[in-house]
């Protein structure tokens, strides 16, 4: 939800962590879309944004909706 938001180190954190997977991520998909890299490379991108903390950004996501749903219900 648009109302989940995130604290402002969470926002620091995600920010820092995530621009450079955003830019990794666009490049890559892009290439994967137009053949330029063969499919058989998908697991290694993965691993590649695994590597990158695509997990902590998503930790940081799933903080602020459990925080947004503590307080709708």
């Amino acid at each position: 939800p648009s109302a989940a938001a995130l604290t402002a180190d969470e926002a620091d954190e995600h920010s820092s962590i995530y621009s450079d997977i955003n830019t990794y991520l666009q490049e890559q998909i892009a290439q994967f879309i137009t053949g330029a890299k063969s499919m058989d490379e998908w697991d290694s991108f993965v691993e590649e944004i695994k590597s990158m903390g695509i997990d902590d950004c998503i930790a940081i996501k799933q903080a602020a909706v459990e925080r947004y749903y503590d307080r709708t219900v």
